[in-house]
């Protein structure tokens, strides 16, 4: 163990070791990728307008869009707010919410399509739909957006507050990530191709492709002869 010290001399005799092993992580992560369910993602932003008295503090001001943001972001990822993004008219499907029937059901897919966070008490709050589909998630981003501002009063008693759409929904590929799984296999296999040399440095645990080429008798007569 350990026998050898990390040096380039070193690192070039073991080079088709490295290779190899760097290649098998490489290949595991593509066939990882190719397996990979597709989604799309939808993230837009709106930010939450409020009026405020000349009075009233900033520390009141910023516990009031926290406030704000957390209630709306829960608000989204009820039963009822999903019923009225599904009745709308943005096209959602309802039959990818709906295959199994029962509320429950319904609810748990729904949590998984749609994510909502507030950003601390700044009033924005970001909002990510991931589908199957590019278009879906266009369109349920959309109703989302449209549903919000017409009933966010509902859910709220500040009636000085206004919906503001900051960002669009911006549609991209969710997953599967490829340079990231690329990145992360390949930085993998490195380190556990680095670890094999130095743990078995012998000659005889080298991993190749090409074998290498064996000096004839002959030829190392030659060289005997040359370097007199």
């Amino acid at each position: 163990m350990f026998t050898k010290t990390m040096n380039l001399k070193f690192i070039i005799e073991k080079k088709q070791t490295i290779v190899i092993i760097s290649l098998l992580f490489l290949l595991i992560a593509t066939i990882f990728t190719l397996f990979q369910p597709i989604r799309y993602s939808a993230k837009s932003k709106v930010l939450l307008v409020q009026e405020f008295d000349k009075e009233v503090d900033s520390y009141a001001i910023a516990r009031s869009k926290t406030y704000l943001s957390e209630i709306l972001a829960e608000v989204v990822t009820t039963y009822s707010f999903y019923d009225k993004v599904a009745q709308g008219e943005k096209g959602v499907d309802r039959a990818y919410f709906e295959k199994q029937v029962g509320t429950e059901s319904v609810l748990k897919k729904w949590k998984e399509t749609v994510e909502v966070s507030g950003a601390g008490d700044s009033g924005i709050l970001e909002i990510s739909v991931k589908h199957p589909r590019v278009k879906q998630a266009k369109n349920i981003s959309d109703s989302i957006l449209e549903n919000l501002n017409t009933y966010h009063g509902r859910y709220h008693n500040n009636l000085n507050t206004k919906i503001k759409v900051m960002n669009s929904p911006v549609v991209g590929l969710s997953s599967p990530n490829i340079e990231l799984n690329l990145i992360i296999s390949f930085i993998l296999g490195l380190t556990v191709a680095f670890a094999y040399i130095m743990i078995f440095p012998e000659p005889e645990h080298d991993l190749s492709i090409f074998k290498k080429k064996k000096k004839s008798f002959l030829e190392i007569q030659t060289m005997k002869t040359l370097d007199k």
